[in-house]
């Protein structure tokens, strides 16, 4: 299977470099909904979606924009503060709010300083727990994530992937929903759940 994967990566690198010169040459816009111990989740995000994304001559023909809330539901307390409840419990909800902090806090740097954090932690058994270590072997700061997982700016950036989530149209009904160049059907869904780099290379 890995060596599937190789070959499938090198033909496709090998193609873009060909299309690089093409004024043609599109980027596709894949935007990933999902939560943090989703077990459907972490595998797309660890298999087909990392295996994508190191294909580094695939990543300028990609835009990969991820949103960490799923299946969670949000209710304002009396403070004005966002109480969330998740579909795996309350170390799912940690898992989204830290990975939210980190997504958050290093946007303006881009999804290549970014997105090795989130593979790292959603290969673990427990993302929340795995968050320092992947920091570190990640070149993130742990200690400006934990701040903010424990402040109201965490809390605020949790309540806009809901925001944002449940604006969804279609309305997601299952996670990971992918939204790609603006749209969700069942055929772009399967197509790219199933293999993001023959997804990117056939548009």
């Amino acid at each position: 299977m890995m060596m599937m994967r190789a070959v499938v990566v090198l033909l496709c690198a090998v193609a873009l470099a060909l299309a690089a010169s093409s004024v043609c040459a599109q980027v596709t816009s894949i935007e990933l909904y999902y939560e943090s111990e989703c077990p459907y989740c972490r595998s797309f995000i660890t298999g087909p979606l990392q295996d994508a994304w190191k294909a580094e001559d695939l990543r300028p023909y990609m835009n990969v924009t991820v949103f960490p809330y799923g299946n969670a539901k949000e209710s304002q307390l009396g403070d004005g503060i966002w109480s969330f409840t998740c579909q795996h419990g309350p170390s799912e909800c940690a898992g989204n709010i830290m990975e939210a902090c980190a997504i958050r806090l290093n946007e303006q740097k881009g999804a290549d300083f970014y997105l090795p954090f989130i593979f790292c932690v959603e290969a673990s058994s427990s993302p929340a727990s795995a968050a320092s270590s992947c920091a570190q072997k990640t070149g993130l700061d742990y200690s400006a994530i934990q701040s903010c997982i424990k402040s109201k700016q965490g809390n605020e950036f949790q309540h806009d992937y809901a925001v944002i989530t449940g604006s969804l149209s279609p309305p997601h009904k299952y996670v990971p929903w992918v939204v790609v160049d603006g749209i969700h059907n069942d055929t772009i869904q399967d197509a790219i759940m199933d293999n993001v780099i023959k997804y990117v290379c056939d548009q």
